[in-house]
């Protein structure tokens, strides 16, 4: 089971007209096929997103505007891991079985993200309890 997190460096190119950030699959960039791409935006203050884990996902968070904070808690007793995502030109890459929240959203903040795996709602490969999520954890470390 890998549980990946990583903050990366996106590299814009640009000049006096403005900045362009490609995004590109099978990139260092983005390190795998991408099937869906939303982005989340209006989450009213002291609202979170996020709080559940998906099995296997792959996927990419990108800040294009504002900020907002993702925990990710690994669910083996280790310390979450924090990320103030406030610039544009970095991108949180999360794999594995990894419990993710977005949390003190700014105003006008839009969050984008890139997954390997299409839309599925409350599907088999998403957990949403999190004694579940910790029991997951401790079920794949026993393999």
């Amino acid at each position: 089971m890998v549980q990946n997190v990583q903050l990366i460096n996106l590299h814009a190119c640009g000049d006096h007209r403005g900045k362009l950030l490609p995004l590109e699959a099978m990139s260092d960039t983005v390190p795998f096929e991408i099937k869906r791409v939303y982005y989340m935006y209006d989450v009213p203050a002291g609202e979170s997103r996020g709080a559940h884990a998906h099995v296997d996902l792959r996927q990419l968070l990108v800040c294009v505007s504002g900020g907002c904070t993702v925990v990710c808690d690994f669910g083996d007793g280790r310390p979450a891991e924090t990320f103030r995502m406030d610039d544009p030109e970095k991108g949180l890459i999360i794999e594995g079985l990894v419990w993710r929240e977005m949390k003190d959203w700014q105003p006008g903040t839009v969050l984008l993200v890139l997954a390997d795996e299409h839309f599925s709602v409350a599907g088999p490969k998403e957990i949403r309890n999190h004694e579940d999520f910790q029991r997951r954890v401790k079920e794949a470390k026993c393999r």
